[in-house]
């Protein structure tokens, strides 16, 4: 009978949820569970379908919930349930929670104990967004990145605008400019104002100019 991992843990953007998404689907192929990320489904439309699972949910072992879950209200049904102690302890040994602080990671280890202990759940919530499986991850690196590519027309897109780029400049620098997580994470010593991002660039900009080069820059947010 199919087990499911369910993930419900909400923190930070994009990077923070690829992190969280790539490290259990690695465990989840690796030991043939079957996944849903509820919080990640919302970045799914992003990335490519793959044999038409939607990038939220891996179903490496066939059950009716892998249709099921494609529809909304099933996955919102999954949602709700995934908060409630009450209803989760209602359903008895059918499911199991697992639940880590921001600041403590998952690894696959404690995954393995869960679904293997001595209530063996068909369904595992884990209430974790730091999930530290580097071993399945090494395995499984070519699924995962297959599954975890964007669609077509992002690439397409990406690809187009840099070429253009290059048409008229012999060098590109990209520049990620990281300020609203920043700002108090770690009493804000990562946090730079817009004054300190325009002096870099021009330092980097005398350099290579000196060095004969046309560069040009690609800023993101």
């Amino acid at each position: 009978m199919a087990q499911w991992l369910i993930i419900k843990r909400d923190y930070g953007q994009l990077g923070n949820r690829l992190h969280t998404h790539a490290n259990a689907m690695a465990w989840c192929l690796e030991h043939e569970v079957n996944l849903l990320n509820l919080s990640f489904q919302g970045y799914s439309s992003q990335f490519a379908d793959t044999a038409g699972q939607l990038a939220h949910m891996v179903a490496p072992q066939i059950s009716v919930w892998r249709l099921l879950f494609r529809f909304s209200p099933f996955l919102r049904f999954a949602e709700r349930l995934s908060l409630s102690d009450s209803k989760l302890h209602g359903l008895g040994k059918h499911i199991a929670v697992i639940e880590k602080t921001d600041e403590e990671s998952l690894g696959g280890e404690d995954l393995r104990q869960a679904f293997q202990g001595n209530t063996t759940p068909r369904f595992l919530v884990a209430r974790s967004w730091n999930l530290q499986c580097p071993e399945a991850l090494k395995k499984r690196a070519n699924e995962v990145w297959q599954r975890l590519s964007p669609h077509q027309e992002a690439r397409d897109s990406v690809k187009r605008h840099i070429s253009e780029l290059r048409e008229t400049h012999d060098v590109l620098a990209g520049l990620h400019v990281r300020r609203n997580d920043y700002r108090l994470w770690e009493g804000g010593v990562h946090f730079h104002s817009w004054e300190r991002y325009r002096d870099w660039l021009r330092q980097l900009d005398g350099l290579l100019r000196k060095n004969h080069r046309n560069p040009g820059y690609l800023v993101c947010s």
